[in-house]
């Protein structure tokens, strides 16, 4: 097969079994038996059943009758590295969003002024500085209390360039921890849910065939990709509010799993589909021939492969800035 990265450039022709992969990223044996349950489940359960579709079914006219379909598709869908690496890119662009606009002065006076007007750390120890400085205790709570905004305008204003490095060591302390973090998060969540998925409910409502190609497949590093109703319409992760249309899964370069809302075999525009698994894709695509030289799908690898588009990021780093004010 032939592998495609991100970035364009020639494909490089290599063995399936030297595709993504990533040694003891559940935990090393001795830390973890998450990574064995999840091979012994997917080489038990899940590799017979794709076998089985990809092989034995012949009747593209007919829905599949197999009901583990929607608990394969939602473990493919979250135990990606995409999935991860895209979690860990949305969190880390959350920080540093948040720490630039903390750096900025009205949004830091916002942040001062709400802290002085509630009980706490804070206003306890402007009260203390105040007494500091020359005012009696009830003077200095008194004001705290009455003068917030002036207060924390003065400390805005007055802040030393050490605050704004507190900032920064933050943020770095945070891209530091973060990895790890993440990575404990997720060993925790799939040890939960693997043979138990909450997230299958909503494909268990599709009806799924098995369609034929006539031109060859390619498959995302994402692995499934889903088509929603509305301004994104292709995306390589499905949320629970997301008006969810039909779900693609491809099972060999000539055969593809869908999921549609239904009940009527779907047609394929396989083109299109290529398109959306590349654009969808973070890193890399296979496919098992080689592209035309300077196919457009190799340029367009990771360009619908956020969690998020930009939009809903604006949206989320406003609503944290709202908290904080």
């Amino acid at each position: 097969m032939w592998v495609y990265r991100r970035g364009g450039g020639d494909g490089i022709e290599v063995h399936c079994n030297n595709v993504a992969v990533e040694r003891h990223f559940y935990g090393k044996p001795e830390e973890s038996d998450l990574d064995q349950r999840i091979t012994e489940l997917e080489a038990t359960t899940y590799a017979p059943m794709v076998g089985k579709l990809r092989d034995d079914w012949a009747s593209f006219s007919s829905p599949v009758s197999d009901h583990g379909i929607p608990e394969l598709v939602a473990h493919l869908a979250t135990r990606t590295r995409h999935m991860r690496r895209s979690m860990l890119e949305a969190i880390e662009e959350s920080v540093q969003r948040v720490a630039g606009e903390i750096r900025n002065e009205q949004v830091y006076e916002s942040l001062v002024a709400a802290e002085l007007a509630s009980e706490g750390r804070i206003r306890n120890q402007m009260e203390d500085f105040l007494v500091l400085g020359g005012l009696g205790r009830t003077e200095a709570a008194t004001l705290v209390r009455e003068r917030p905004r002036d207060l924390a305008q003065m400390l805005a204003s007055s802040r030393e360039r050490d605050d704004l490095s507190v900032i920064d060591s933050w943020v770095a302390i945070a891209q530091q921890t973060l990895p790890h973090a993440l990575r404990e998060a997720w060993i925790a969540s799939m040890s939960e849910v693997l043979h138990n998925q909450p997230r299958a409910d909503p494909y268990a409502a599709l009806t799924w065939f098995v369609m034929p190609s006539s031109q060859p497949l390619c498959l995302g590093d994402s692995v499934c990709l889903f088509e929603m109703n509305g301004k994104r319409r292709f995306k390589p992760f499905h949320d629970v509010s997301d008006d969810l249309v039909r779900v693609y899964l491809p099972l060999s370069s000539r055969r593809i799993l869908v999921g549609s809302r239904s009940a009527i075999p779907p047609v394929v525009n396989v083109k299109e589909v290529n398109r959306a698994v590349c654009r969808c894709s973070s890193e890399f695509v296979v496919s098992s021939t080689p592209f035309p030289a300077g196919s457009p799908l190799t340029k367009g690898i990771g360009d619908w492969s956020g969690l998020m588009d930009p939009g809903q990021m604006e949206r989320i780093i406003g609503e944290i800035l709202r908290d904080l004010e």
